[in-house]
């Protein structure tokens, strides 16, 4: 194939071309539309057009044109709905938005589980732990309009995400996997079929190139892929968190936010003009958000369908920074999709949990702020090394934290754990007087003697010498001759000893030896008179029987 290397001349090389059946390009499977993948080199190549990098193909018409924004394909089921009651509220081509799906009613807590993909090298397409959770929290200022934050003017949807803290088999977990696979990288392969945690329990969201959109679902839940393993979220790996390396103009993290939109079965409000009395059941099913046939690219208002644009709502394709809500119509769509279509994804929210008040079963209340009593922690530190936090219960009104006590010496973990010493643990500080020879440390330096055992180049006391440090140096010095009871003096106790000995009671210097070695003089192995008799001469300091 013979591919062409542009820049941003290809506004003008491209458009003429393909200008035309972009129209119904919006509504085509990933699967339709021009393959796109990375090479090894890095390069873009996209329908038979090379392009430098992801920013430099972002930012191309034929990006534009193609529909590239987002890959997610609508297309209504050919049987009956799955499993979740009776979903007529929110169907696929129409919307009875009831005040039971109001979020004022109650507030579900989704789980996710983040799955990042790679390329072979581990390298390209890798996503940090820190950009996942700023996407998580960029998400939750979106759907709850968060004050203070970008989604604050926008819909509170009471809908709010978490990276699971369980696995499918009830394992710890911190929600997040990582893979190395080029092919699944370029979206290619069933990787899902691999990858997947339990898609009636968790929102599955990968990370790879999204086969050159900056993401997509496969359907909305009404098409009938609920429950399968395909059923799940794909993004651009590099539009994942605050400030993302795919820079301008999709940098913010909205990318996901406009994706989980569609996952919970809202439709692009560009859908068609439809007309104002059957807005139920034309264009994007919702009357409150204004109609609309063609996609806004960049931040600013056209009107195509004789009302001013919708570009503000995160399911147009509005640059990151000019998105800021979903409409109250838009909320209950999502929440009876989330209800009736995936009704065993959620958990409820205690209604006491987020009020400010430290209710009867909380630890703590997600509207507490500051420090005050109450407020939920985000952090599990707690100043000393030897004791490692957990936070358990994260973003709920149970959160704590679990701490437990290192007990094991482990060498860099910047803990010395009771019964450590630097021999052991080299986080531990020698500590003089502990009777153990720790480096740096020598007779002079302690004042005191240095057991020289634990030296490896200084062997263990024997029958007939004591080792000791001196001035760094491991020194053999005699064991006195007759110190049958080992205290280094030979006195009465020694002549006590050996005669108790004799007469067949412990005697206390079996230390040494059955026959209290090394003042067997006899060498007959038995404790008898002429042993007697050599401990008395050592008392009167006439021999010794260990020496030359």
């Amino acid at each position: 194939m013979n591919h062409h290397r542009i820049g941003n001349d290809i506004v003008r090389r491209v458009a003429l071309g393909i200008l035309v059946p972009a129209i119904l390009a919006f509504a085509q499977s990933p699967d339709d539309r021009p393959r796109v993948y990375e090479t090894e080199d890095g390069t873009i190549v996209a329908g038979g057009l090379e392009f430098a990098s992801w920013g430099e193909f972002g930012r191309s018409e034929f990006f534009r044109v193609n529909g590239m924004r987002c890959g997610t394909v609508t297309a209504e089921p050919d049987g009956p709905a799955p499993q979740g009651g009776s979903p007529g509220n929110c169907a696929f081509s129409s919307t009875n938005p009831l005040a039971v799906f109001d979020p004022s009613v109650v507030k579900y807590r989704i789980p996710v589980a983040f799955h990042v993909i790679r390329q072979n090298n581990g390298t390209t397409g890798n996503v940090t732990e820190a950009r996942i959770n700023e996407n998580i929290a960029i998400m939750n200022e979106d759907f709850l309009a968060l004050p203070g934050t970008n989604g604050a003017p926008g819909t509170d949807v009471q809908i709010e995400f978490y990276l699971a803290t369980e696995d499918p088999l009830g394992n710890p977990t911190n929600g997040i996997t990582y893979s190395n696979n080029t092919t699944w990288y370029n979206d290619g392969g069933s990787y899902w079929t691999s990858l997947a945690w339990d898609t009636n329990r968790y929102l599955n969201i990968y990370t790879n190139s999204a086969g050159g959109n900056l993401g997509y679902v496969p359907n909305l839940p009404q098409g009938g892929i609920v429950g399968s393993t395909s059923d799940r979220v794909v993004v651009f790996y590099s539009t994942v968190g605050n400030n993302a390396p795919y820079g301008p103009p999709y940098h913010l993290g909205r990318t996901l936010t406009h994706e989980v939109g569609h996952y919970l079965g809202l439709h692009h409000t560009f859908a068609s003009c439809g007309t104002v009395a059957a807005c139920y059941t034309s264009g994007d099913y919702i009357c409150d958000t204004l109609r609309d046939s063609q996609p806004v690219f960049g931040c600013f208002n056209q009107n195509d369908c004789g009302d001013p644009d919708s570009y503000h709502n995160y399911m147009d394709y509005t640059d990151d920074v000019c998105m800021w809500e979903f409409s109250p119509e838009g909320a209950r769509r999502m929440r009876c999709t989330l209800e009736h279509w995936r009704p065993n994804l959620y958990e409820i929210v205690d209604e006491s949990c987020g009020n400010g008040l430290l209710d009867a079963g909380e630890t703590c209340d997600t509207a507490i702020h500051g420090g005050d009593p109450g407020t939920c922690p985000k952090v599990c530190d707690s100043g000393d090394p030897c004791i490692v936090g957990t936070l358990m219960g994260q973003g709920t009104c149970q959160a704590q934290c679990d701490f437990v006590n290192i007990v094991n010496p482990v060498n860099g973990d910047g803990c010395c754990p009771p019964g450590a010493n630097a021999l052991t643990d080299d986080d531990c500080v020698a500590q003089c007087g502990n009777g153990v020879c720790e480096p740096g440390e020598t007779e002079i330096t302690c004042s005191a003697d240095c057991d020289c055992s634990t030296d490896p180049q200084c062997g263990p006391d024997d029958l007939c010498t004591v080792n000791h440090c001196t001035i760094g140096q491991c020194v053999a010095d005699p064991r006195p001759y007759g110190n049958v009871n080992d205290d280094d003096v030979v006195d009465i106790f020694d002549i006590l000893c050996v005669l108790d000995a004799f007469s067949g009671g412990p005697g206390g210097c079996v230390a040494f030896s059955a026959d209290i070695a090394p003042c067997e003089t006899a060498g007959d192995g038995t404790v008898d008179i002429f042993d007697i008799l050599a401990v008395i001469s050592a008392f009167a300091g006439d021999f010794a029987c260990c020496g030359p």
